[in-house]
């Protein structure tokens, strides 16, 4: 949750989701970024958030570049457009596009939607990305077919279901995908996580 009041770093990254911001962290962490990251919540409570933000003590004096994390869900273009719209609404510059900062005005803003700006899907769709050709792979898709089988319907959102199973099969079982993200389950320099990292390295550039 985003606390106004709080010293502020000059890049803020605000997360959809605590999943979404441990991720964040540890590719900052990776990268060796520093920044403030936040979970937002859900899509419905971005706005106030933001706003919070925006106005909170020590933005003005201290935010050089606002970045914003959040899934794409069933549309990519529409979760961009709630995003920047909320940028405006919030007093903040409107990014140009996906993976994009602001440029001639402060504080900088940028948003990512994940997985790729382009497809539909969510912080999952990226991860199952980077641990896609494991051995169990195969495993994970027979199990989740008898499974809509037997219910009669797809266990939905496939891609969530698909990486809570294959977090089930590590040595180390993990409660939550945050957990497993802390534990070093996933390969934070994989190149499907390229175009994020390299998304979050331009947040340093003042």
């Amino acid at each position: 949750m985003i606390e106004p009041a709080r010293t502020l770093s000059p890049i803020q990254i605000l997360a959809e989701g605590r999943d979404t911001q441990v991720v964040i962290e540890c590719i900052c962490k990776a990268i060796d970024l520093k920044a403030q990251c936040h979970d937002f919540g859900g899509k419905d409570e971005f706005r106030p958030r933001l706003r919070a933000l925006v106005i909170g003590s020590g933005f003005i004096e201290n935010v050089k570049t606002v970045a914003i994390v959040r899934d794409a869900e069933m549309s990519a273009a529409a979760a961009f457009q709630s995003a920047a719209d909320a940028c405006v609404a919030a007093g903040l510059p409107r990014p140009p596009k996906h993976g994009s900062l602001t440029s001639d005005a402060t504080p900088r803003t940028g948003i990512y939607v994940l997985p790729d700006g382009t497809s539909a899907g969510m912080l999952e769709t990226l991860l199952a990305r980077v641990v896609a050709g494991d051995s169990v792979d195969g495993c994970i898709d027979s199990f989740l077919a008898c499974a809509a089988d037997r219910l009669g319907r797809e266990p939905t959102p496939r891609d969530k279901a698909w990486l809570q199973s294959f977090v089930a099969t590590r040595p180390h079982l993990a409660r939550t995908l945050r957990d497993a993200a802390k534990a070093g389950l996933f390969d934070w320099r994989h190149d499907a996580l390229a175009p994020l990292r390299a998304f979050l390295s331009e947040l340093r550039r003042q």
